[in-house]
């Protein structure tokens, strides 16, 4: 019997991540192989069509997932007992993806609908632990050890704070933490605007706030540098407009910012 579940608007943008990292894992040279996710998308009892996910954007987010994995797994590889936190975690799989890690503490913070969606489909472990909070609030934090290397990771979720609510958790996080290392996502006001034209997005009804600019009020502006979400072997996944598209976006300066994935300390 598959489960029902209810959602606001900006807590079905995790449908949209999840069934694209399924629906890429069955293409038949996957760069995620997220069975995990395709496995959950089974599950659920929801017409995941009406969030028309094309083709090249599940490929793009399981490029910007495939990032963050190797991210995480780095600072994995070099601490004996890190956390990670996993800020706005919604359905994702990453734990699993990275072998169900057992020498770190995992903790994923979520809307409360989530965190008891994430509880009723996902697996248990003993050092995977959940947190049902809001991110406009941060008391949630004072339930955390703040003496172990941390590594705290946004994937899809800095855009849909207001600027003051993201400003105020990043400060917190810098407070709470000794030199954290956080790997987000962002856009510059351009790249904002693109993503509210998206289908799938404009289908949920969530509203995007903040913008890389936003960001860099709090992080020193030296420290954010991108990264693309694509490599170059990437690229022969997506569509031959989308591989265009792609290379004029990282040839071209003036896009500079559009979109990238940051890691940097607190």
């Amino acid at each position: 019997m598959k489960l029902q579940f209810d959602l606001q608007s900006v807590e079905q943008t995790l449908l949209i991540t999840l069934y694209a990292k399924a629906m890429e894992s069955n293409h038949a040279q996957s760069i995620l192989n997220d069975h995990h996710a395709a496995n959950l998308v089974e599950q659920m009892d929801f017409d995941f069509s009406i969030l028309k996910v094309h083709r090249d954007q599940q490929v793009s987010l399981a490029c910007r997932a495939s990032r963050f994995d190797q991210c995480v797994r780095d600072f994995l590889a070099k601490h004996e007992q890190p956390l990670i936190l996993d800020l706005g975690c919604g359905m994702d799989t990453r734990f699993d993806r990275l072998g169900k890690p057992d020498h770190c503490q995992w903790i994923n913070v979520d809307f409360e609908h989530v965190i008891a969606m994430r509880q009723a489909y996902h697996a248990k472990y003993d050092n995977v632990r959940d947190i049902a909070a809001t991110l406009e609030q941060t008391d949630w934090l004072d339930a955390i050890a703040s003496n172990q290397p941390t590594m705290v990771i946004a994937e899809g979720v800095f855009p849909y704070l207001h600027a003051p609510q993201l400003r105020n958790l990043l400060s917190k996080l810098s407070e709470h933490f000794q030199n954290p290392q956080l790997v987000f996502d962002a856009y510059n006001k351009l790249g904002t605007w693109l993503l509210r034209m998206d289908g799938s997005i404009r289908v949920t009804g969530a509203q995007l706030c903040s913008t890389l600019q936003d960001i860099a009020c709090v992080i020193d502006e030296g420290q954010l540098k991108p990264n693309g979400f694509y490599h170059a072997d990437h690229l022969p996944h997506f569509s031959r407009l989308s591989r265009n598209l792609i290379r004029c976006w990282q040839a071209l300066p003036v896009f500079s910012g559009l979109a990238g994935l940051y890691q940097c300390g607190l």
